[in-house]
């Protein structure tokens, strides 16, 4: 049933106009953050996207992108990206990688933000009992039509068990890690980079050093 209200959602967005998009759910400090590091690492902003179907994924040093341009064939892509611990503020680094996501995996996301109920999460600050730490995991998911555009951020899921909502949210995420590999693909991206030099990894910073060894 959910497959079929999204593909006539889809559908009738491709026929909607509108000069203005309608905006929803907006964390002004998250969505800040958010604009200032598509900048960093070269993505564009979700909010001026004139596809009918977009959805953008995001954690602490990994962004999944999956949209479509017809409602029918769905695009992905996958970025990895970190930064460097400067004195300066003005000297931090950002680097990243990008990579497409095959055409059958996107369509296995698309399936599972159905099954997860994904795009009509609550907000976080709707939820009873779910309320913002001071370390953990922050999820951003953004979502976006010709006409529409939604922010929403989720603090650490798992720290909810008792909550729905977290409780789905945790497995989805479980799932996009598992199906995409991200831990496995981020520890290689990090490994690629320069030596002797910190980064970002998760809540803390890891030091990639030389092997003396070799």
């Amino acid at each position: 049933m959910r497959t079929i209200l999204l593909s006539i959602f889809v559908i009738f967005t491709l026929n909607s106009f509108s000069q203005q998009k309608a905006w929803s759910e907006d964390t002004t400090y998250w969505y800040n953050y958010q604009k200032y590091l598509n900048d960093k690492i070269g993505l564009e902003e979700l909010s001026k996207s004139q596809f009918p179907f977009a959805i953008r994924i995001s954690s602490l040093n990994t962004i999944t992108d999956i949209w479509t341009e017809d409602g029918k064939k769905f695009f992905g892509s996958q970025t990895y990206f970190t930064s460097t611990s400067e004195d300066n503020l003005e000297n931090i680094k950002y680097l990243f990688r990008n990579e497409i996501i095959r055409e059958d995996t996107t369509q296995i996301i698309r399936q599972l933000i159905e099954e997860y109920n994904i795009l009509f999460l609550p907000p976080q600050d709707s939820i009873e009992g779910w309320v913002d730490g001071f370390d953990g995991t922050i999820y951003l998911i953004e979502y976006a039509t010709t006409n529409t555009y939604s922010f929403k951020s989720y603090w650490t899921p798992t720290a909810f068990p008792l909550i729905p909502e977290a409780v789905t949210l945790s497995n989805f995420v479980l799932k996009i890690n598992e199906l995409l590999k991200e831990n496995q693909k981020f520890d290689s991206f990090i490994k690629s980079l320069p030596n002797n030099i910190s980064y970002r990894y998760g809540n803390a910073w890891t030091r990639k050093l030389i092997n003396r060894k070799k």
